[in-house]
């Protein structure tokens, strides 16, 4: 993984979602990149491009609950750009411990952003990784994941208010 960062292009981003089900996606991400034989460094430039592409704001709301909300459905929004993409990526690492590990690591890099306590970026991993699970069968207005994140973060606090009496 210590090789060169690609730099992904929302052209080629669209281009290898169009193919993401085909058998072509391996051949194409090769094309493009020979290093792209292996899929996780593909990954690995595919999570940096969404992080780079996210990060870029600083404007964080104030309230725990709030940035744990906008952060997770501003990257599953984002995401809906490649929808198709990131769910071969999903797939494919449920099935490469390696593709997953790689997922982790861009997932922390990116919580990190909004906060550093391990608590807290284990709540906001935890729950990316459940709303991801409802996004996959979402619209693209994110309707069901807004809501089951929502119910789920007011299972947070009231869980937080409990821990702390």
């Amino acid at each position: 993984m210590k090789n060169k960062i690609y730099i992904l292009s929302d052209k080629d981003l669209k281009s290898f979602d169009a193919i993401a089900h085909s058998k072509k996606i391996y051949s194409t991400l090769k094309k493009t990149n020979r290093d792209y034989a292996d899929f996780g460094k593909f990954i690995h430039d595919y999570s940096i491009h969404i992080n780079q592409k996210l990060l870029k704001t600083n404007d964080l709301p104030s309230l725990f609950e709030d940035i744990i909300f906008e952060s997770i459905i501003s990257r599953l929004d984002y995401l809906n750009n490649y929808k198709k993409l990131s769910l071969k990526i999903y797939l494919e690492s449920q099935k490469n411990n390696n593709f997953f590990l790689i997922l982790t690591k861009s997932l922390n890099s990116y919580f990190s952003h909004y906060s550093n306590n391990f608590i807290n970026k284990g709540i906001m991993m935890s729950l990316y990784a459940l709303s991801f699970n409802i996004w996959i069968e979402d619209n693209k207005d994110l309707d069901k994941t807004m809501a089951f994140l929502g119910n789920s973060l007011d299972y947070v606090k009231k869980i937080k208010s409990l821990s702390f009496k």
